[in-house]
């Protein structure tokens, strides 16, 4: 049977993608998705599979433990004080009421009178598996006390804080005396009504006298969940809750820690992601509160309904909201889009599901929907975001990696813990403590790996400016020498006519350079040109400029200087620097240069002004033999005006 489940579900999927590819068109469209998201769609149709395998083993489960069982009472419990308290073990027998309205009354009556209400003992279970229905399940158990106590006061404790209603009834003495009233609690009623004012559902009992007793309790709920109830004597179980409450407060304690501190990341960054995770930590510490009882015990104690409604509506949310942050922290719309979409209808659905069911009114309408929504998001969204998760992380994006270790902490632990409700794993504390630890651990990585994102982003973007700065370097840079061309030294001289500082411009000519390249070729030519800019820059500082005009023209700007005699030496030194010969394949090739020189803001406040100056002064300059360069100011008043 269980195989005939699994191929069916398999088979189904597979189906389903045959069919819609017996069209041309959808066959195109099958083949590009094959392409990219084939594997993505095998393991989740294998997934899908072993999930309705998994149900009917558990569903099998269910129904052998419901219908198997022997009408015959299991020997009493020995009550003692045990470290953990003591388990019931196989002494558990139980009643299904299916109508509800059975009373104690008519159990105790029936126990012993009625052969189709009598109670079943399994034998090999210690838990009571009761939800999703509107059905009451009576459980019964005896014990012997041998002895008198000194400490006579005992608790049966209900690993419980979600069952709508549980009666404690008993206990009976052997003639069938009640010793106690009956004790009522449950999410249906107020905390503050509960005989001991526990997290779990507990429920006092006094043995005074050594003797065979006999418990019966009533547990209605319409959350699925195996109760496994244990015997405590009260004073170990008070203190056995110390540990658990120092583990919750310390787990509070790191949820609230990344809520404060991923509220500081969202008024920082002001990105939606940051908000969607801001949003599943508060959600994650609502589900653990109302797991752990404390809605309703210091929260909401006279207002049952909220908590109640909490325990199923949290959890969805939680889902719902760690979906949107994984879509938005994985970029799934680019890396993986087809899973991005199939996300956010899954969340569209279950967002107007919630809305829908909670306009209703009914809470226990409420609470079975949202448990199976809950069931569903939780079945569906980790393996859509683990395949997403594995394309980004294909596509480059590291710090998906930490995100999928993270969903795998969140995943294992919820399974755990799904696994004992359903009463597939042996039901301890251990689990609920999982949870709360996976949550912790999963929302501490996912913080981690928000870090990791925000690095990631930092160092793209410091290549980006960095691949920006070099373009513009390459822009702005004359690509035979390395010096500044025009567009670079117009921006430099910007930067530097800005802080008002006097600057200096010379402008230098080549002469005698037109016969090499057309004796020798351009390659001399070239080689000249490169060979009399590193010349230049040779005799410069590093906050002065040298650009090549183009052709057989050079400019330097010196920054902070205009003294005449200063820039004089300069430009002698660089005509001897331009007049001294480079070799060219064992040839001496010779030019020399005049060079007009105009001061800023003396002569001109721009950079235009400043090179019309200095071509005006290198022009005099070539006219007037007995010098290699010029000042505007040494030319005659006509030829300035002229100029």
């Amino acid at each position: 049977m269980r195989a005939v489940t699994f191929c069916s579900g398999f088979g189904v999927t597979l189906f389903s993608m045959h069919t819609l590819a017996a069209s041309g068109y959808f066959r195109r469209r099958l083949t590009h998705f094959w392409n990219r998201d084939g594997r993505a769609i095998l393991w989740m149709a294998l997934a899908w599979a072993l999930g309705l395998w998994l149900f009917q083993i558990v569903a099998e489960k269910a129904a052998v433990r419901q219908a198997v069982g022997s009408v015959h009472p299991s020997a009493p419990i020995s009550l003692q004080r045990q470290a953990g308290g003591q388990g019931i073990g196989g002494k558990l027998g139980f009643l299904v009421d299916r109508t509800g309205e059975l009373r104690i009354e008519q159990i105790v009556a029936a126990d012993t009178q009625d052969p189709h209400l009598r109670f079943r003992y399994p034998g090999d279970t210690q838990r009571i598996g009761v939800g999703l229905g509107r059905g009451v399940v009576w459980a019964k158990f005896q014990f012997i006390v041998a002895e008198r106590a000194r400490d006579a006061h005992w608790l049966m404790v209900m690993p419980s804080v979600a069952a709508r209603d549980l009666r404690f009834h008993g206990p009976y003495d052997a003639g069938g005396t009640r010793m106690a009233p009956p004790q009522v609690a449950g999410a249906d009623h107020p905390f503050s009504s509960r005989p001991v004012p526990t997290e779990r559902m507990s429920f006092p009992f006094r043995v005074p006298e050594p003797g065979l007793y006999t418990v019966y309790f009533r547990v209605q709920s319409d959350v699925m969940q195996v109760y496994a109830p244990r015997l405590w004597n009260e004073t170990d179980y008070l203190v056995s809750t110390e540990g658990k409450r120092l583990f919750d407060g310390l787990t509070y304690g790191i949820l609230l820690g990344m809520l404060v501190y991923n509220l500081l990341l969202l008024s920082i960054f002001r990105e939606r992601m940051h908000t969607y995770y801001l949003i599943t930590c508060a959600c994650a510490v609502l589900t653990l509160a109302s797991f752990n009882g404390h809605l309703s015990r210091y929260l909401w104690p006279d207002a049952p309904a909220l908590p109640q409604y909490l325990y199923t509506a949290a959890p969805l949310l939680w889902a719902v909201f760690a979906s949107q942050f994984g879509r938005h922290f994985l970029d799934l719309r680019a890396h993986a889009r087809r899973i991005d979409q199939a996300l956010a209808a899954l969340v569209l659905v279950l967002t107007c599901m919630l809305v829908a069911v909670t306009a209703d009114g009914d809470l226990s309408l409420q609470v079975r929907w949202l448990s199976r929504a809950t069931e569903v998001v939780a079945v569906l969204g980790p393996p859509l975001l683990a395949v997403g998760g594995l394309r980004a992380y294909r596509a480059g994006f590291k710090p998906a990696l930490l995100y999928l270790s993270g969903l795998a902490i969140l995943v294992l632990s919820a399974l755990l813990l799904i696994l004992s409700n359903w009463g597939v794993l042996p039901w301890s504390g251990l689990q609920l403590n999982l949870l709360q630890l996976g949550a912790a651990a999963e929302l501490v990585v996912l913080s981690v790996a928000l870090g990791s994102r925000l690095r990631s982003l930092r160092r793209a973007q410091q290549e980006l400016h960095a691949r920006a700065d070099s373009l513009v370097t390459q822009a702005e840079t004359d690509p035979l020498t390395g010096v500044a061309n025009r567009r670079g030294l117009q921006r430099r001289a910007e930067r530097q006519f800005a802080t008002g500082a006097p600057q200096a411009l010379l402008l230098l000519d080549l002469d005698r350079f037109k016969p090499i390249n057309d004796r020798f070729g351009h390659h001399a030519g070239d080689l000249v040109l490169v060979e009399l800019a590193r010349r230049l820059r040779s005799e410069l500082r590093d906050i002065d400029t040298v650009a090549r005009l183009g052709g057989d023209e050079f400019v330097v700007l010196v920054s902070g200087e205009t003294d005449r005699g200063a820039l004089s030496a300069m430009a002698h030194r660089m005509s001897e620097q331009m007049r001294a010969p480079v070799d060219y394949e064992g040839r001496a090739l010779m030019v020399t240069a005049s060079i007009g020189i105009a001061r800023f803001p003396r002569d001109a406040r721009d950079l235009a002004g400043l090179l019309r100056a200095a071509d005006a002064a290198m022009y005099h300059s070539k006219q007037q033999h007995h010098s290699d360069f010029a000042f505007p100011e040494d030319m005659q008043p006509a030829a300035r005006a002229a100029g």
